[in-house]
């Protein structure tokens, strides 16, 4: 069952945060709260806890952006951590973009 962690809007704003244990895979998708697909354009980042429990983007090349489009709408984090999703400012592409775990 999927829980919203971030509502659907278009300003700035981190997601409530996401914990991984050891051996779990946790699955994180976008949705919208109008029927139709996402438009590409937006980025997304995914951010991990330090050991300072400092957020930081992730740099893995591939992994740390989650680019909104029809070809990718969701991503399995499987390394142990705490993470959340930073939305940026969306409103220029004019949907209502949020953030859920499970599925």
């Amino acid at each position: 069952m999927a829980t919203s962690i971030l509502a659907p809007a278009q300003f700035a704003a981190p997601s409530a945060e996401i914990v991984v244990g050891d051996d779990e895979q946790v699955i994180i998708a976008i949705y919208s709260d109008v029927a139709g697909d996402i438009p590409s354009g937006p980025v997304l980042r995914l951010q991990r806890k330090d050991i300072n429990n400092n957020f930081m983007t992730v740099a893995t090349p591939g992994y740390g952006k989650i680019f909104l489009s029809n070809g990718c709408q969701q991503i399995v984090i499987t390394t142990p951590g705490t993470y959340r999703i930073l939305r940026p400012d969306i409103t220029a592409w004019g949907v209502n973009v949020g953030v859920q775990q499970g599925v």
